[in-house]
């Protein structure tokens, strides 16, 4: 967490399994999972993890991973206020990216390509 913080980057990917994982973004959480019994677990092991670390989130959403696109929807709230606005905005290596949890699958960033962003930055126009 130091790590990210220093590098001034808030959205990332907190755990990776076979079943799903848990991202960050900003002070929400979204959690993807195949079924209900990883995304049970996921969260529990989330909640273990920000107990130990003190991260205290604002939302948590959760998202199931279907077999097929067609069956794809948006992720849904399970903690936090329901009237809140489902937009927001996270860092990157000190860049922001707004990010919305309503329009759909997706929510605007993959967190997990960050690396292949830096590097496009590194090389950028010559």
């Amino acid at each position: 967490m130091r790590d990210f913080q220093a590098e001034k980057t808030n959205a990332h990917r907190l755990c990776t399994a076979s079943d799903g994982w848990v991202e960050r973004f900003g002070v929400d959480v979204l959690v993807s999972f195949k079924s209900e019994t990883a995304r049970e677990r996921l969260t529990t092991e989330y909640f273990l993890w920000a107990d130990t670390v003190g991260f205290t989130l604002s939302r948590m959403f959760a998202r199931f991973l279907p077999k097929r696109n067609a069956e794809r929807e948006a992720p849904r709230l399970l903690l936090g206020d329901q009237q809140a606005n489902l937009r927001t905005v996270v860092m990157e290596h000190c860049l922001q990216y707004g990010i919305d949890f309503g329009t759909g699958y997706s929510v605007g960033l993959f967190v997990d390509q960050r690396e292949n962003r830096r590097f496009v930055r590194q090389v950028g126009p010559r």
